[in-house]
């Protein structure tokens, strides 16, 4: 029986500001959070794909042990997460704004 991860996990996304970048005149900033299942158990190991709606470029990250992952460095934009983990349906988040240099929880 094929569970979807909608159904079964929690996706929780931080995103965060890092750093301003002087010479592009805009900050860099951070998608993470947290892959656990209802009772508040980590799923480990669960890949990630924060996709740049704009460009289509991606970037990948995996949760650890804890279920907690972070992929950083990204440009303010618009995006697409992708959580994927085998013997699952592929649960998307839409329309995840990044801005320069901003907290958001999305």
């Amino acid at each position: 029986m094929t569970l979807t991860l909608r159904a079964v996990i929690r996706v929780s996304i931080m995103v965060c500001g890092l750093c301003s970048c002087v010479a592009w005149g805009q900050g860099f900033g951070t998608i993470s959070g947290s892959i656990l299942d209802p009772a508040g158990a980590a799923i480990p190991s669960t890949t990630i794909t924060i996709t740049e709606v704009a460009t289509s470029q991606s970037r990948t990250g995996q949760a650890g042990q804890d279920g907690y992952y972070v992929v950083n460095s990204l440009r303010p934009s618009t995006y697409l997460v992708q959580v994927d983990q085998p013997g699952f349906k592929r649960f998307t988040q839409t329309g995840v704004v990044l801005l320069a240099n901003q907290s958001l929880n999305a």
